[in-house]
This record gives C-alpha cells, structure tokens and sequence, in this order.
C-alpha cells in the first residue's frame, strides 16, 4: 500500500473527533465526580457516542490498516497484533462503563472517576497508535515535510 497521506490523514482525523468526544465526557465527569449527580444522563449519552465512534473508527483501523501493518513483515506483524488487542481492550472498557452508567450499579462518584481514567487512558492509546501509524518503517518511506 502506497503512502499517499490518506489513511494517515484519516487515523489522525478520526483521532482528533474521538477526543474531542473524549473531552466531553470528561468535563461531564468531572463535574460528577464534584458532586453534580445529576448529570449521570448527560454522561452516559456522552459516554455512548464515544463508545459508538470508537468501535467506528477502530472497525476501520481494523479493515484498512492492519492488512497493510501484517504485510511489513515481524515489525508490522506485532504492531498489528498489539493494535487488534488494544481495539479489543478499548471498546471492552468503554462499553462496560457505558453498562455501568446505565445501570447505575455503582455510585456516581465511582462512575465519574473511572470514565476520567479511561479518557486519560484512551489518550495515551490513541498517541500510541498516531506515532505507530506515522513511522516510517511501516511505510517505506520517511514522511515529506507537509506530513509532519
């Protein structure tokens, strides 16, 4: 697969839309997590939209990025093994607190805390997979000074 600065393009912007619903979530929580019980609704809608654009985004990654990661040969191999694994883990949380909101099987304290720890989690991941997606050695090439 060519670099032509699409898929990263498109990783990157998807990336960019997560964490901005990643944001909203977060200043929801936090203010949860200040004792304003009430926006509990607020926070599971936020809370599912994330949810939502995750699984979109991470079934793309999924379909067009990991052939490509698989056919680098080892490196690629192991990148592409931890990316199907982290992809698993992320929707795994995101969607158990997604549960939780909607059940409300804990305090709303406790529910607050955990989507904070997950949104700073869900940052370091996506990091992780920009600087993973954007290395030259996947690509063949060293990037072009208008990809940096």
């Amino acid at each position: 697969m060519p670099r032509d600065g699409a898929i990263e393009s498109q990783a990157v912007a998807d990336h960019l839309a997560i964490l901005g619903l990643a944001k909203r979530v977060e200043k929801v929580a936090g203010e949860i997590a200040r004792g304003e019980k009430r926006l509990l609704g607020a926070l599971r809608t936020e809370a599912e939209a994330l949810r939502d654009a995750l699984k979109e985004h991470n079934a793309w990654e999924n379909r067009t990025l990991l052939p490509h990661l698989r056919a680098q040969g080892m490196l690629g191999t192991r990148r592409a093994a931890y990316l199907e694994q982290d992809h698993l883990t992320q929707i795994e949380i995101v969607s158990r607190a997604v549960d939780g909101l909607e059940t409300q099987s804990v305090p709303a304290e406790t529910l607050a805390r955990e989507m904070l720890e997950l949104v700073s989690q869900l940052r370091e991941d996506l990091a992780d997979e920009e600087e993973m997606v954007l290395d030259e050695k996947i690509w063949g090439r060293p990037r072009s000074e208008d990809e940096e």
